[in-house]
């Protein structure tokens, strides 16, 4: 009998085990938009956050917020098994995450503090956070954020010069068919080149600074807050570096070696 419930033990923790692994397969899909760079099909989950979060935690990684499942759950809870977006994070915290992400995944992580990989989204004043003045390690193979060059040519399925002539209420979660609420990724039409959300349900962070303004940096594509004739991939704004939204989000780049 013993060896029996330990055989289930076992069984049940392996079957877990291989559905987080799936769950993290299935939803870090990458696409070549150019020959330096890739990004990721969707917006980044918050079940994937969770599980790095946590796993982060325990290798010496702070963070500033616990992140919360779409824009309605409550910070740091366990997944319910819903594919919403990870909000309620700073632009601090995504820098650390991918790093994060990165090790956990045995990459090279991309942000660096002085000498050492970028690990705290600290408290400091505004534009002298950590994660505002890292440096980026060109050569990393690990996760980051893109820059809003590379997530405009993604928006654009590759193509610079593309124009954007799909119905936004239809292919997007904007305030006209969102029920003020996020939405699960993946859930509207996805771009030509395969990329969903790239306009609506969350506001993209990326690594740019909003104009000469450290403190500040840039988000992209709207949310589900905002009317379609304002979430287009033109939408821009801006977020404090350490401050957290419920309608802002983020997709990871990788570099293509």
């Amino acid at each position: 009998e013993f060896l029996m419930k330990k055989f289930t033990l076992l069984f049940v923790l392996t079957v877990l085990s291989l559905f987080a692994s799936n769950v993290w397969a299935q939803n870090l899909i990458f696409v070549n938009v150019s020959d330096d760079v890739s990004i990721a099909q969707a917006e980044t989950p918050y079940t994937l956050w969770y599980e790095v979060h946590r796993w982060g935690v325990k290798h010496g990684y702070s963070f500033s917020n616990s992140g919360r499942e779409g824009s309605d759950g409550i910070d740091g809870e366990k997944p319910t098994g819903s594919m919403q977006p990870v909000t309620n994070i700073s632009w601090r915290d995504a820098m650390v995450w991918c790093n994060a992400a990165s090790e956990r995944d045995s990459y090279t992580p991309v942000y660096m503090d002085g000498d050492k990989v970028l690990k705290s989204a600290d408290t400091n004043k505004e534009g002298e956070g950590r994660a505002e003045n890292a440096t980026v390690n060109e050569s990393a193979n690990g996760y980051r954020l893109p820059t809003k060059a590379e997530w405009l040519l993604a928006a654009r399925g590759g193509d610079e010069a593309a124009s954007i002539t799909t119905d936004i209420k239809i292919s997007s979660w904007v305030a006209e068919n969102s029920n003020n609420s996020t939405h699960e990724i993946k859930t509207r039409g996805g771009n030509l080149i395969g990329l969903y959300d790239m306009s609506g349900n969350v506001w993209e962070m990326v690594y740019d600074s909003w104009r000469v303004n450290n403190d500040h940096r840039l988000i992209l594509g709207g949310s589900f807050k905002k009317n379609a004739a304002d979430a287009t991939i033109e939408a821009e704004d801006s977020v404090v570096a350490s401050q957290s939204y419920n309608d802002v989000g983020f997709r990871l780049a990788r570099n293509v070696k």
